[in-house]
């Protein structure tokens, strides 16, 4: 899933649209932030793994 989930059974499966985040201090709305918190997870994982085999 890799963003933060809001779970309902019908209708929007995101956080509210109105949903502010902190966004290294600027702040931001959720619209923008959505796929960022995936992107990190990725990014994170990527990192994780050239560090622990760094020869692939």
């Amino acid at each position: 899933m890799n963003e933060p989930a809001v779970f309902v059974s019908k209708g929007d499966r995101s956080l509210p649209k109105i949903t502010r985040h902190f966004m290294e201090g600027r702040g931001g709305e959720h619209r923008e932030a959505h796929n960022i918190y995936g992107l990190l997870q990725g990014q994170a994982a990527y990192e994780s793994l050239r560090e622990y085999r760094p020869h692939l």
